[in-house]
């Protein structure tokens, strides 16, 4: 695995080098602090997961995140901004990224985002993309728990990681597409991983689910949907 580090400041780069080879010593890390270079890197090399510092030595981290997607190679492979604030991200809106680590970095955090797609090599299968105001998201389905309508947003409670909030996302939208996944809709409310399920009671209508202590309810126009076994 191929990760290319675009940032700006030298001393940033080279810690996040021996901090992702400590997580998999196994992964080629190439840094650089400008544009044109890295252009240079990703077209002579396959990069399997992408970090780019919002402020770049030369060059646009803008421009070169709108170029990598133009890669067909490129599409859906994981970028990661590294940001000081919320509004750093405001102009990637239309790009899709993956996720963000906020400066300074905490190792915790750094864990957080970079160690699902450095340790799984099987991410990109298990990858959906959720569009929404411009933006969209990569998650790992792996990750997902259970999804939850909740107040015209969309809640997705994730293993490990903080949970992410979509504001005026409903569940229909990915609803088709998520099932394919390895999901199952319970009620109109909710969609889980099955991968998740520890046990379904349908006596008392609902459903346990590992790594998670929310009691998951089974709405009574799918009971007999999971009663045979779907």
């Amino acid at each position: 695995m191929n990760i290319l580090i675009v940032e700006y400041d030298a001393m940033t780069g080279e810690f996040l080098r021996k901090f992702i080879e400590k997580i998999n010593k196994n992964i080629k890390v190439i840094i650089t602090d400008n544009e044109n270079e890295a252009l240079t890197i990703l077209m002579c090399r396959k990069i399997n997961v992408f970090i780019l510092d919002i402020k770049i030595q030369s060059g646009s981290v803008y421009s070169l995140a709108k170029k990598i997607r133009n890669f067909k190679k490129y599409e859906i492979t994981p970028i990661v901004f590294t940001v000081i604030n919320h509004e750093e991200l405001e102009i990637y809106r239309n790009i899709p990224f993956f996720s963000y680590i906020f400066k300074p970095f905490i190792k915790e955090k750094v864990i957080e985002v970079l160690a699902p797609i450095i340790k799984d090599n099987n991410f990109f299968n298990n990858t959906i993309k959720i569009k929404f105001n411009k933006c969209t998201l990569l998650l790992d389905t792996d990750e997902i728990i259970y999804i939850e309508s909740k107040y015209n947003d969309l809640i997705i409670k994730k293993f490990n990681i903080e949970n992410q909030k979509i504001k005026n996302y409903s569940l229909k939208k990915i609803e088709e597409y998520i099932l394919k996944k390895g999901f199952l809709k319970c009620h109109r409310k909710y969609i889980i991983n099955k991968k998740y399920i520890k046990h379904i009671s349908l006596e008392h209508n609902k459903i346990i689910l590992y790594k998670s202590d929310k009691e998951i309810p089974i709405g009574i126009t799918y009971r007999k949907r999971l009663k045979d076994g779907a």
